[in-house]
């Protein structure tokens, strides 16, 4: 099945069913707040490398999701926690930390997907309310945290980092929670990874993620 190319700007997105095995749907179009609206709402989400000039737009067979509030806290995690010095907080320094989720990926990959363009999008998405953050800090210093976006009550978990052991899980837990407060519904956390199996997340294939989004399409 030939990839789609999208035109700039983008006007609709192919259905997710066309997608390749390896999830990619298409090429193209441009970053802007609008276009990952779309994105989203229908499932899908833009993963590109710096050696690829153009976006890519995919929609994975399975996706891995946590329902909040369902995570998981082994008793080691919680050990280590216990004794550690760090305090979270929420939506306290986005830009700082959405800077160091992208030197975070830089330091361990030589490359990150993270580019200009994305970083420009996920602060107007913050500024428009619809991007949150979640810090870990020890003493005064971050040592961690997540962002992450969302369309009425699905999170979009984008980004994490951490420069300390554990910092990274405690702003886990920390989304979970709190997203369970607020009364969302789901947090998409795209590609199945044993670590986020270990932290209670589970894959569902994409018809039945299709169907979260449709039962929760309060987009604002």
């Amino acid at each position: 099945m030939a990839i789609t190319w999208l035109p700039n700007p983008i006007t609709e997105f192919p259905p997710v069913e066309r997608a390749e095995d390896d999830g990619l749907l298409a090429i193209g179009g441009d970053l802007s707040v609008e276009s990952f609206r779309k994105a989203y709402q229908s499932g899908i989400f833009p993963w590109f490398g710096n050696e690829f000039p153009q976006p890519l737009w995919w929609a994975p067979p399975s996706r891995m999701v946590l329902y909040p509030g369902t995570h998981h806290v082994s008793r080691s995690n919680a050990k280590a926690l216990k004794k550690s010095a760090f305090t979270c907080t929420v939506n306290q320094c986005f830009n700082e930390l959405l800077q160091k989720c992208a030197e975070t990926h830089i330091e361990k990959e030589g490359d990150t997907w993270m580019i200009p363009d994305m970083l420009t999008v996920y602060r107007e998405l913050y500024q428009l309310g619809h991007a949150m953050s979640f810090e870990v800090w020890r003493d005064q210093e971050l040592v961690g945290g997540l962002f992450g976006i969302h369309f009425g009550r699905v999170f979009h978990a984008e980004s994490m980092f951490s420069v300390v052991s554990h910092a990274s899980k405690l702003a886990f837990f920390t989304m979970s929670a709190v997203l369970q407060e607020l009364g969302f519904t789901c947090v998409d956390c795209q590609m199945h990874t044993n670590h986020l199996s270990s932290l209670g997340c589970v894959e569902v294939d994409r018809q039945t993620y299709m169907e979260i989004l449709a039962e929760r399409k309060d987009w604002k």
